[in-house]
């Protein structure tokens, strides 16, 4: 196990993929834990993909039994967001981006390590950042989930009480709409506990397969400001080509190291986008669909009853949860952007004028290099920024206006 102190960034993001069964290394020094702990992940593993057949195939059930429009609607939403949650996690696993949270406990423990106040005031504000982010995802999605399912158990109570009153068989679509063999109005104790293991298993999934992505695209930013300070002061106030010769060769020498750092990192970043380029967009495609499937249902149940049907709700908070992916992701892949150019900056206004002419051309090089910007792609067309943002809040927008014609 590595030291708690020194996985501050990754903190959250891991007690929510332990949660989620997907956290690769052992939580424990107690062998009895770690078995148990196992035990839980093939629990959470064998449970995301029976929820991912029963979502699908209720979704096709109401499509061919030609069920109204917005329980049609309701149940894509919930859908399209597991099938990306689930991609994501096939992804994860091919590409071993599990791994990756290994190096970031080892790099953080360098940070603090050189007890430079900069670079560990610069960690401090991305670590506050990447708290806030997962208590806002926290936050959002454990409210859409609760009102979801406590209304939703709710209101299927109230529509049994209605069949068996007035002799009728009404169908409940306000919990997790998954494909059930049975009548579930005859069988509500085994569909309500079984509702709670699939919201459990929905909400931790969900967490984990956007918080895995945004961590590491953090980490990268990180690393960035990290290297602009390491550039910006590697030439002391005090040091002149007066120096003995010694003094200047290492500062050349290091130099190359930093310039061999920034080499490693862009690497670090194209490979990471390579694997999860078309994840982005499809988080870029999806999310609009998602949006707009969710605002249209709001729309049609807010013109007709809004207490009885019990789900604008749950549905505004879920909103809201894509709303603050949506959010995190752009502006964190717009870092990378932003944050690779500035590595430029950093080197000009470093004492470079103080070195040597071998050095000066190494300068000028790393310059020109980091000129060509770092980014996330959304797939083959273009950079994932905070103005795709507003791309995808004006795609929804669009089509919404088409579901309501």
């Amino acid at each position: 196990m590595a030291n708690q102190s020194n996985e501050q960034l990754i903190s959250g993001v891991k007690k929510i993929m332990i949660c989620t069964g997907v956290w690769r290394q052992p939580i424990s020094t107690n062998a009895t834990l770690n078995h148990l702990y196992l035990a839980y992940c093939k629990l959470m593993l064998i449970g995301r993909i029976i929820l991912w057949f029963l979502l699908t195939g209720e979704l096709v059930r109401l499509v061919l039994a030609r069920y109204p429009n917005h329980v049609i609607i309701e149940s894509l939403a919930v859908v399209i967001t597991n099938w990306r949650m689930n991609l994501k996690f096939i992804v994860y696993e091919k590409t071993k981006i599990f791994q990756i949270f290994e190096v970031i406990v080892l790099k953080e423990r360098e940070v603090w390590e050189s007890r430079d106040v900069e670079k560990t005031r610069k960690y401090s504000k991305k670590v506050n950042f990447m708290q806030f982010g997962v208590l806002a995802m926290l936050i959002t999605d454990s409210l859409t989930v609760l009102l979801m399912e406590g209304m939703g158990m709710a209101g299927t109570l109230n529509i049994k009480n209605h069949n068996q009153a007035n002799n009728d068989t009404l169908e409940s679509h306000m919990t997790l709409q998954v494909l059930l063999p049975l009548n579930r109005m005859n069988h509500l104790e085994w569909f309500f506990s079984t509702q709670l293991f699939w919201a459990w298993n929905a909400f931790t999934c969900n967490l984990s397969s956007l918080l895995i992505y945004v961590n590491i695209l953090v980490y990268s930013v990180v690393q960035l400001e990290m290297l602009q300070i390491k550039f910006r002061n590697f030439v002391e106030p005090n040091f002149s080509l007066d120096a003995f010769t010694i003094e200047v060769q290492s500062k050349g020498a290091m130099l190359k190291k930093l310039i061999r750092e920034h080499q490693h990192i862009i690497r670090f970043i194209k490979d990471f986008n390579n694997k999860m380029k078309y994840i982005t967009m499809m988080e870029f495609i999806f999310s609009s669909l998602d949006m707009a499937s969710v605002s249209i249902s709001v729309i049609k149940v807010s013109s007709g009853s809004f207490f009885l049907n019990g789900i604008v709700g749950w549905q505004c908070f879920y909103v809201s949860l894509l709303i603050t992916q949506l959010f995190l992701i752009g502006w964190t892949c717009n870092e990378v952007k932003v944050q690779s150019e500035a590595i430029g900056d950093a080197i000009f206004q470093s004492r470079w004028y103080l070195l040597n002419k071998d050095a000066k051309i190494l300068v000028a090089m790393a310059i020109a290099r980091s000129r060509r910007h770092l980014e996330m792609t959304v797939g083959p067309f273009g950079p994932m920024t905070t103005n795709s943002i507003v791309l995808i809040l004006k795609a929804a927008y669009s089509y919404v206006n088409i579901m309501r014609t």
